[in-house]
């Protein structure tokens, strides 16, 4: 699954492995919504590549991203394919545009 945040393009791991994500439930409920740094693991995790500076796969390369328009719109993406995922469907559909 591929996505844009902040005009940069955002592709999410299609598949993960039992080795790579044995800890993926953990990681996914011990979120923290009072503390955005808790959805790292789980970006990281998920993200593949992206266009923004740094590696989507070193937890540091998520300091310099800006909270409002990056970190939340990207976390909120990956939760809702995990979601997904996790329930067998094929594909996220589009959230209508909030004003």
């Amino acid at each position: 699954m591929e996505f844009t945040v902040a005009g940069k393009k955002v592709v999410l791991r299609e598949r993960i492995t039992l080795g790579e994500g044995y800890d993926i439930i953990g990681l996914f409920s011990s979120i923290d919504t009072n503390d955005l740094r808790t959805s790292i693991p789980i970006m990281v995790k998920m993200i593949e590549s992206w266009e923004f500076e740094g590696e989507p796969d070193d937890p540091a390369s998520y300091d310099q991203l800006d909270v409002l328009t990056e970190v939340i719109p990207m976390s909120r993406k990956i939760n809702g394919q995990i979601n997904i995922m996790m329930s067998g469907m094929e594909e996220v559909e589009e959230e209508p545009e909030k004003n």
